[in-house]
């Protein structure tokens, strides 16, 4: 509360990074009530129209429907407008946009190409993403990449847990073998691996 009197002070003498502690404030209900209204009121105001992590937060609201009526139209919009700003976790959401299909269409090589984006400006979030896109689309262009293959490798692993080998059975984890299994064999492989 004591913080909430120092920024309105701060704001009333032309900050805007008060005003957007303000906003904070309110959206995590920090020494107030919470409130999506309030805090996107704050975001918004005019002082703060070049704000890119007000901007960010607009568009998180906007995202999850928080104080708002949920668009992810707006929310891209209010992204595209932070990433102008160099702002790296709003660079990143558009590339999550693009690669889950939200409001645009799925598009992984979109995605990448934000996520490239927000990487090159040392978002580790945007490296870890790039390479996960990356090894989505290397699997779905494979043509020997199938569900049966899955299982297969999935069995290896079973039977390296086990310390069984060449099982010629096929994996079916039920109740009964997960709770037989051999837990220190399972740590142990785990670890190693």
């Amino acid at each position: 509360s004591q913080a909430k009197a120092f920024f309105e002070k701060a704001a009333e003498l032309g900050v805007s990074d008060a005003l957007f502690s303000l906003g904070e404030l309110y959206y995590y209900g920090n020494g107030v009530t919470q409130n999506f209204e309030k805090s996107l009121a704050y975001y918004t105001d005019p002082a703060l129209s070049n704000h890119p992590e007000a901007i960010f937060s607009i568009g998180v609201q906007y995202d999850s429907g928080e104080g708002v009526e949920q668009s992810y139209e707006k929310s891209f919009e209010y992204f595209h407008k932070a990433s102008a700003l160099n702002h790296n976790p709003s660079t990143f959401n558009i590339g999550y946009m693009y690669e889950m299909g939200e409001f645009v269409p799925k598009d992984l090589e979109q995605a990448q190409k934000w996520y490239q984006k927000s990487c090159d400006n040392q978002y580790e979030a945007g490296c870890n993403a790039v390479d996960l896109v990356l090894n989505i689309d290397a699997a779905a262009e494979a043509s020997s990449y199938n569900e049966n293959t899955q299982n297969y490798q999935l069995q290896q692993i079973f039977d390296e847990v086990m310390g069984t080998e060449n099982s010629e059975t096929p994996l079916t984890l039920t109740p009964e073998s997960v709770l037989s299994a051999d837990m220190d064999a399972a740590r142990t492989f785990l670890n190693q691996s």
